[in-house]
């Protein structure tokens, strides 16, 4: 897990420098990211936090954003938390 967030907080960062992000919402951010890193364990909290992060990116940077809602699901399905799980049949409506 925690090569999975330092990976993140790498893309994020580097993705940062290319963004047109007001200082309030580099903020936003940089203060979610330390919600992830201070935080021990899959839990909800982490997932809805990588999910409010994605929010932020999902018109600038879509490929992040995807890739956040990924580690969502994935966090999601290992703690039992299904309301980020789609099956591809409801995705795809």
């Amino acid at each position: 897990m925690k090569h999975i967030i330092y990976i993140l907080l790498f893309l994020v960062s580097f993705n940062g420098i290319a963004q047109n992000f007001s200082d309030e919402q580099k903020h936003q951010i940089d203060s979610l990211n330390e919600v992830i890193a201070k935080t021990n364990g899959h839990d909800t909290t982490v997932a809805l936090t990588y999910l409010e992060i994605a929010n932020y990116y999902y018109l600038q940077n879509p490929d992040t954003a995807i890739i956040l809602c990924q580690v969502t699901e994935r966090i999601s399905e290992q703690i039992n938390y299904g309301c980020f799980c789609l099956s591809r049949s409801q995705a795809r409506k």
